[in-house]
């Protein structure tokens, strides 16, 4: 199918389209032009065709079978039934005709649409007052936001005496720059060549530094983490190793990981400095990092009144700043908390947790943490190979990354992979210093499936959420399978304090987490056997 230049070349007849053809054809070049339109060569035809076809006048033969037969090649006796090429194609179009309105046509004065259940395009004026929104947002946006937090990595000093170990100081602390860099709420600045750029984050809050020593025992790194707002070093910490290669270079790989989790994860030391100044703020005075911050105090603490509090801060930032993924992904999980503990005064909470999920997803598609929360949205929603194969390719961007390899263990043992998930969960135990509880789950779960109850329950007892109720039923449950009763009757008197309706209600929330029936029934019989009957 021929576009660009021969495109108005398609048009036979003038139709009822309401907007100027003109601006109609300008616009489909544009974005057919955009880098951000991220559409294969037949969507493209696709979108060609069915543009022509209707601003000639003709949109009442746009049906799956002229699609398939003047798009895509098929034969006259083509059945839409057998072969969904049509509409498999047209999905992938709209979402990224979604996408490329999200990024590069977001100030576009026509939108162009193809609405769910037709092949027929719309054409519409984008709202005056949204794009003024828009690009007073965008020009906001061209300077680097200084409300999320930057940190400068000084290169390494080698201390040692022998110039041999200078690649290596300057090598592990570009490699942190890297390693920091994938945790997107920091902004890292690292001198290349010991020049330092001029710029907004010229004099960053947070520095790193490390000096390396060399005694006869082998080599030690020391790393400090300073604040510069409050002038005062809030972190540091020293390793140490052999001075072999082979152990040099295993023990780079391993302070990079460690270090940059402990200082920029979800529970390090830069966004636990930065939570404690936000704490007596209003909601709508949270910057879109801070509220972000707020999403992982409650995933901490577990508790109502910080889950009140991140879900509306993070619904404030999305409506301001609806593009930033981190916000939307994480608001994508509160949804999905919401849908799988049964929290009520939410409307179709399920929905908005895929929509957001996948909107993440449109904007950066090869972003680790987007694929991670989409996964988990695929997880909540039943769609259990989805859920695998998004996890996946969010392990294959980066299999190390320490940032999401908690809930992806997770994710992939609950979906029923059972070769990688428990085994990703260990190794995120073993590597992580800030691995989360539902690292824990997943190999409870997983012992539970090959009824070895005795390390089940040693799973059960590493968690520490006291407000959710998914800790003493995994204990209660455990103890019943082992035939230690009258033990387990004290988790179930904790479960019924923190659940009231959980003889009511038990069975749909055990189910919303555990898709193996399998499972779920020997949840269930351990209960049973502690002297709790869910209905």
């Amino acid at each position: 199918m021929p576009y660009d230049n021969e495109f108005n070349e398609l048009f036979a007849a003038e139709s009822e389209v309401p907007l100027p053809h003109d601006h109609i054809r300008q616009q489909f070049h544009k974005i057919i032009a955009s880098p951000e339109f991220l559409a294969t060569r037949k969507q493209r035809d696709f979108l060609t065709f069915v543009v022509a076809e209707t601003l000639a006048g003709r949109s009442n033969t746009l049906k799956g079978y002229t699609v398939a037969t003047q798009v895509f090649d098929r034969a006259e006796d083509f059945n839409g039934s057998v072969d969904p090429i049509v509409s498999i194609q047209a999905n992938k179009l709209r979402r990224a005709l979604e996408r490329y309105y999200l990024i590069d046509g977001r100030l576009d004065p026509i939108r162009i649409d193809i609405p769910k259940g037709s092949y027929v395009p719309t054409f519409s004026w984008q709202d005056e007052a949204e794009i003024e929104k828009k690009h007073t947002c965008s020009v906001s946006e061209s300077a680097p936001d200084r409300s999320w937090p930057a940190i400068l990595i000084v290169p390494f000093k080698n201390l040692t005496g022998d110039p041999e170990y200078d690649f290596y100081g300057s090598g592990i602390s570009s490699e942190m720059a890297n390693e920091v860099s994938c945790f997107e709420n920091v902004r890292v600045h690292f001198p290349r060549d010991g020049i330092m750029n001029a710029g907004v984050y010229a004099r960053p809050r947070f520095v790193l530094t490390g000096e390396l020593f060399k005694d006869r025992n082998g080599l030690t790194l020391a790393v400090h983490l300073a604040d510069t707002k409050l002038e005062v070093q809030i972190w540091g910490e020293t390793c140490e190793t052999e001075a072999g290669l082979q152990e040099l270079y295993s023990f780079k790989k391993h302070v990079v990981k460690t270090v940059a989790t402990k200082i920029c994860g979800e529970f390090g030391v830069i966004p636990k400095a930065i939570t404690k100044e936000v704490k007596s703020k209003l909601p709508s005075e949270l910057t879109t990092y801070e509220a972000v911050l707020k999403f992982w105090e409650y995933e901490q603490s577990m508790t109502p009144k910080a889950f009140e509090q991140a879900f509306v801060s993070l619904t404030r930032a999305v409506s301001l700043e609806s593009d930033n993924c981190l916000a939307l992904g994480s608001l994508a999980i509160l949804y999905c908390t919401i849908y799988n503990l049964d929290i009520p005064g939410f409307e179709n909470p399920l929905d908005k947790a895929v929509e957001y999920a996948e909107k993440a997803a449109l904007i950066n598609p090869n972003n680790q943490r987007v694929l991670a929360t989409l996964a988990l949205a695929r997880l909540t929603s039943n769609e259990l190979t989805a859920a695998i194969c998004e996890a996946h390719n969010a392990l294959e961007l980066n299999p190390d990354s320490l940032f999401v390899m908690n809930g992806l263990a997770w994710i992939l043992t609950l979906s029923g992979d059972w070769e990688h998930g428990p085994r990703l969960a260990k190794k995120a135990i073993r590597l992580n210093p800030f691995h989360r509880a539902i690292t824990h789950d997943a190999l409870w779960v997983n012992y539970l499936r090959l009824e070895k109850y005795d390390l089940a329950y040693k799973e059960s007892t590493q968690h520490h959420r006291r407000t959710l109720f998914w800790d003493p039923l995994i204990s209660a449950s455990t103890l019943g399978l082992m035939g230690r009763s009258e033990n387990g009757k004290k988790f179930i008197e904790k479960l019924l304090r923190l659940r009231p309706d959980f003889r009511v209600k038990g069975k749909m929330l055990i189910g919303n987490y555990i898709k193996s029936d399998v499972i779920a029934d020997k949840v269930f019989e351990g209960l049973a056997r502690s002297g709790l009957i869910v209905k």
